[in-house]
């Protein structure tokens, strides 16, 4: 198993490793634009919470953009220039929007299932990542560790912490 630990904040590239015979837990990442003055959003996005969020806690995980448009959102204020590198990067140009592990499914909040997490969830990874937190009051310790325990996929891989 080939192993490097990673301990600072911003992009990193995944190094070519050598083949184990095991897999890792897959965990679904949806990207979530969303904005609070957006009436689709406010109908769409408690229905996506109560049967995908609420119901997978330990297996999927969420991070929710709040956009500049439609309208007012004092969430966004917080946050402004990622979320919009990443409404520029998936080339959002509406809300509610819901990205499934960066390609595998686009949609509003309502069409995602069950399936969708548990076909995920089964398909494992050939990667490992590991993150540990200290808390530092004002600042935060991230260590990032990265393991193959399988055939990683091949190109130039990007990991975006």
């Amino acid at each position: 198993m080939n192993r490097f630990t990673l301990s600072f904040f911003g992009f990193l590239l995944l190094a070519g490793t050598s083949a184990v015979i095991a897999q890792a837990p897959k965990y679904p990442l949806f990207e979530h634009f969303t904005q609070a003055s957006c009436g689709p959003c406010a109908q769409q996005n408690p229905g996506f919470q109560s049967s995908i969020l609420e119901q997978n806690p330990n297996t999927v995980r969420h991070i929710a953009y709040h956009t500049s448009w439609p309208g007012v959102d004092p969430m966004y204020n917080y946050n402004e220039a990622e979320s919009n590198a990443r409404v520029d990067y998936y080339n959002v140009t509406g809300v509610p929007e819901i990205i499934l592990l960066g390609n595998v499914k686009v949609g509003q909040p309502g069409e995602f299932t069950q399936d969708d997490v548990d076909n995920q969830v089964a398909a494992t990874s050939p990667v490992k990542i590991t993150v540990s937190d200290v808390d530092n009051g004002t600042s935060h310790d991230l260590t990032i560790i990265v393991e193959s325990v399988g055939t990683p996929p091949t190109g130039d891989l990007k990991l975006r912490t």
